[in-house]
């Protein structure tokens, strides 16, 4: 006979596991990205302040800022398939514990049936008294084991059902640091607006750039 506990479905949960380890690949490219783009801030921003030079933060922070954004957003993907396969595992003990309660159930009943038997039933039956107490044994001790089994599964369960409210207040938190991330783009894509409306208005002009800039200082 095969065990009364379902077997867990290793192989929808090794296919999760993949897609997990390809979005860490992918956090993994997206990262070096930023790490580029942190170092050539540093560069312009080590160059004297022109306007061109500005422009330039500005669109390295725009891009970094869209690569956090995509990274945050690998990672919401990550997060969800770790609450798939953390349900999956919960589904799989649930299924086995439902089956070994009603094995136990089961059990329980064929010891009732058995210890009912009157002595005289055991005698003028065919099976021999020793057979009789030996499956009354037997019996006892299967229902011994699978209840023990269903408390490690219960346990496994709650520890189960845990993690998953972590990784479910995980996404939580990624979700408000994407928000973040949007609208701190939506503020660097408008000062760089408005820096290009400027470079436009002073014809390229640095030093008529920097008059303004003079006047912009002074008038506050």
């Amino acid at each position: 006979a095969g065990s009364i506990f379902v077997p867990a479905y290793a192989k929808d949960v090794e296919q999760i596991k993949k897609k997990i380890e390809n979005k860490g690949q992918e956090i993994e490219k997206l990262q070096k990205e930023i790490d580029q783009y942190n170092r050539d801030l540093v560069k312009e921003q080590a160059k004297a302040q022109t306007l061109s030079h500005t422009i330039n933060q500005l669109d390295l922070t725009r891009k970094k800022l869209l690569t956090d954004i995509a990274i945050t957003d690998t990672e919401i993907e990550s997060t969800n398939y770790s609450i798939e396969k953390v349900q999956a595992e919960i589904n799989t003990i649930t299924r086995s514990i439902e089956s070994g309660t009603d094995t136990i159930a089961r059990t329980i009943r064929e010891l009732d049936e058995l210890e009912t038997k009157s002595l005289v039933e055991v005698v003028l039956s065919t099976e021999e008294l020793s057979d009789f107490w030996s499956n009354i044994d037997d019996l006892q001790q299967f229902r011994t084991v699978v209840s023990e089994k269903l408390i490690e599964l219960e346990l496994l369960k709650a520890e189960l059902e845990t993690h998953k409210v972590e990784k479910e207040n995980e996404k939580d938190e990624l979700l408000a640091l994407e928000d973040k991330l949007v609208d701190q783009k939506k503020v660097v894509e408008v000062n760089k607006s408005e820096k290009s409306t400027l470079l436009r208005q002073t014809n390229n002009k640095e030093s008529e750039y920097q008059r303004i800039l003079r006047e912009k200082e002074a008038a506050k």
